[in-house]
């Protein structure tokens, strides 16, 4: 969208409108900007308007006819033969011919249904689909009439129709931003005050520290596919989430008042969080004289449903929009680290990760650059979730729905945890074997535990109704070996198509 507001814009640019000679005054050919009431029909309006003055002339001369007949020496008689003979007939457009005979249609179809048949999902589609349409009607389409020796990009008409296109297209891409914002924003506050009262309660002085000189890392872990409507789901997000860097936080010594924003002309948007005085006491006197918590936002994409399957043997462009957006967030993953080195040092996070960052994040940009469009390289979730946990960062994962793929990532992520034999496990993934009950089939198991008998399968009963996941034999098949549910956890094929939730 960004891309066709600044086409619009290079248009605009290079257009030079001038004046052609019209019967109509210049007052008409400008629309004023404090109009707010103009309003371009469609075109279905524009002929049922027609057809009804054609139906009230018909009628008006149809009564005028009977009164003329009933008495001919009437003044209506002698009016109308006058009229008759002074107004000539009016020429019947194409348009007109065309609403009439649709209209004609219309009612004789309307005539012989007796019975009222319930809408299909795909005609409320189709309805919501015909709404949409009518909205933008109200904006001047794109295309110029041709006229003899004249560009049709050179006319005010076609100029106003570009402004009007682009101030469309603005408001719709400000609308999605702000709602899409307003949702990592939601994100980014809970993900900062969990990892703030863990600290507080813990006493890591080191983490508070890092965070008042270094700033707040957030890492975003991405389950859709690059293929379909998910597509658009990827964008979006994309575009919230790396927002977030233009908010930082500030902690207050209060207890009484809420989370607030506030924005700033030179630091952008600041949020405002309490902190009760007893833990106050306890943060870096930079933060404790207002000092601000920048916050670094990245996003690593890798889908893992039967839509990305069939993105990848087709070859899809969305593949390539999620390395770029993987390739980006590496970069600022490791400016990140740069800072964190020059400030805090290395090797502080070692015990929780199990390896040095360092490491970690080599492992990580040769999985980015490894990345092609022929396979899942579902190791690049793996490693970039080691890389945020060792630099001391918040994690949020999510997919369409936050409950099927979500827990299938967030049960793996918890199990590696709890098997402190990280490496290994990475190391056996990425050769594509496991030995007889190696780390890998120790992690398989706890997260199958957890997938059967935990929390996340209590979030899917919440949404559909059952303690089921929203896969079937063929959608578990078709993903990642160590994102599969245990079969007792799946639906039906049958369950699955007809009582689809996402």
């Amino acid at each position: 969208m960004e891309l066709e507001m600044h086409n619009f814009q290079s248009v605009l640019e290079k257009s030079t409108p001038r004046l052609m000679g019209s019967p109509v005054s210049d007052s008409n050919c400008y629309i004023p900007e404090d109009s707010s009431d103009f309003f371009y029909p469609p075109v279905e309006d524009e002929n049922e308007a027609e057809v009804e003055d054609d139906v009230r002339s018909s009628d008006s001369g149809i009564s005028s006819d009977a009164a003329a007949s009933s008495n001919p020496g009437s003044p209506t008689a002698a009016a109308s033969a006058g009229a008759v003979e002074i107004a000539p007939k009016k020429k019947a457009t194409k348009y007109s011919i065309m609403a009439r005979k649709a209209a004609a249609a219309r009612a004789k179809a309307l005539s012989k249904r007796r019975f009222v048949k319930k809408k299909s999902s795909r005609q409320l589609d189709q309805k919501n689909s015909d709404e949409k349409s009518a909205v933008y009607a109200k904006y001047p389409t794109l295309r110029a009439e041709l006229e003899e020796g004249v560009d049709p990009t050179t006319s005010i008409n076609y100029a106003v129709r570009m402004l009007c296109r682009l101030e469309m297209l603005r408001t719709e891409y400000y609308l999605r931003k702000t709602v899409a914002v307003s949702q990592s924003v939601s994100s980014l506050v809970t993900c900062f005050m969990a990892e703030l009262d863990l600290c507080l309660q813990e006493r890591n002085d080191e983490v508070l520290d890092q965070m008042a000189k270094v700033g707040f890392l957030i890492g975003w872990e991405s389950l859709i596919s690059s293929h379909g409507k998910e597509l658009y789901m990827i964008s979006d997000a994309w575009v919230a989430i790396k927002c977030l860097e233009t908010f930082s936080f500030k902690l207050c010594e209060r207890t009484d008042m809420e989370v607030v924003v506030e924005k700033n002309d030179e630091t952008g948007y600041i949020i405002k969080v309490p902190v009760p005085a007893a833990q106050f006491s306890m943060l870096p006197e930079s933060l404790q004289l207002g000092g601000l918590i920048s916050v670094t936002s990245v996003l690593f994409t890798q889908g893992i449903n039967e839509m990305q399957s069939l993105a990848n043997m087709v070859g899809h462009a969305g593949v390539s929009i999620q390395r770029k957006i993987n390739s980006t967030s590496f970069r600022s993953i490791s400016e990140y680290y740069n800072r964190f080195t020059e400030v805090c040092g290395i090797g502080m996070s070692e015990v929780s990760v199990g390896s040095h960052p360092d490491e970690i994040l080599r492992n990580l940009r040769v999985s980015v650059e490894s990345e092609n469009s022929a396979s899942k390289n579902t190791c690049i979730l793996l490693h970039a979730a080691d890389a945020v946990r060792s630099l001391n960062g918040g994690r949020v994962t999510y997919c369409k729905s936050g409950k099927d793929r979500t827990a299938m990532s967030t049960t793996l992520e918890q199990a590696r945890l709890l098997v402190q034999r990280k490496r290994h496990v990475l190391e056996e993934i990425e050769s594509g074997g496991a030995t007889e009950y190696g780390p890998l089939e120790e992690v398989k198991d706890v997260a199958n535990t957890m997938r059967e008998f935990g929390v996340r399968i209590h979030v899917a009963k919440k949404n559909v109704g059952r303690f089921k996941y929203s896969f079937n034999s063929l959608q578990r098949k078709l993903l990642p070996e160590i994102y599969r549910p245990p079969m007792s956890t799946i639906q039906d094929m049958v369950t699955s198509v007809t009582a689809r939730d996402s």
